[in-house]
C-alpha cells in the first residue's frame, strides 16, 4: 500500500467530524478493509490515532494500539493483552533487530504513523486545527489557503503595530514635487 494512501486514510479518520454510521458507512466505503466492520469502535480508533498524532496517548490508548499493533483487533480479552496474529514480528538477521509485519491495513497506516511523527501535523491556523501529514517537518499549515490566511494576519498585525511610523518615515523621505527647471540657459 503506498504512503500517500496510508497518510490519506489516516488523515481522514483523524478529521473524521461526527461518528454516525452514515460517516462512517462511506469512510468504510473508501477505505475498504482499513477501519473495524463495527462502527461503534470507530470514534475510539479515532482517539488512539488523535492521541498518537499528538505524541502524547493516554495509557489506555497505547494498551489498545499495543493489541492493535499484534493482534489486529481493537479492545481486549481483560487485562491480558489478545493473541499475537503468527508472524508479526520477525527477525532481521543481518542488521541484528526485530522488525514489525503488519498484515492489515488498519496495523499498516499506525506503523506508518508512528514512523512519519515527525511530519504528523495539526494545522497551526486556529480557525482550522486539521490534522494532516506534511510534506517536510518545518511545514505549519495544511494547505496553501491557512498559510495565506496566516500570511494576512501577519501584515495586518504588522500594520497595525508598525504602519503609522512607516508611513511617517516614507513622506519625509520623499522628495517635494515642484516645477522641473530648464536646462536652456535664459
Amino acid at each position: 500500500m503506498e504512503a500517500e494512501n496510508l497518510a490519506a486514510m489516516l488523515t481522514d479518520l483523524a478529521n473524521l467530524a461526527d461518528a454516525e454510521d452514515a460517516t462512517i458507512k462511506r469512510m468504510q466505503q473508501k477505505y475498504p478493509g482499513f477501519l473495524p466492520k463495527d462502527s461503534r469502535q470507530v470514534p475510539w480508533l479515532k482517539t488512539i490515532v488523535q492521541q498518537l498524532w499528538t505524541g502524547n496517548p493516554h495509557p489506555r490508548c497505547i494498551r489498545d494500539l499495543e493489541n492493535l499493533l499484534l493482534s489486529g483487533q481493537l479492545g481486549s480479552a481483560g487485562p491480558e493483552p489478545l493473541t499475537p496474529l503468527a508472524g508479526i514480528i520477525g527477525i532481521d538477521w543481518r542488521h541484528g533487530r526485530f522488525v514489525y509485519r503488519p498484515q492489515t491495513t488498519l496495523q499498516r497506516a499506525l506503523a506508518y504513523l508512528m514512523e512519519n511523527s515527525h511530519v504528523a501535523k495539526i494545522c497551526a491556523n486556529p480557525d482550522c486545527r486539521r490534522y494532516f501529514i506534511a510534506d517536510r517537518s518545518n511545514t505549519q499549515y495544511c494547505s496553501e489557503k491557512c498559510l495565506e490566511a496566516a500570511r494576512r494576519e501577519t501584515k495586518r498585525a504588522w500594520w497595525d503595530e508598525k504602519g503609522d511610523e512607516w508611513r511617517r518615515k516614507r513622506t519625509k523621505s520623499k522628495p517635494k514635487q515642484g516645477k522641473p527647471k530648464s536646462r536652456r540657459g535664459r
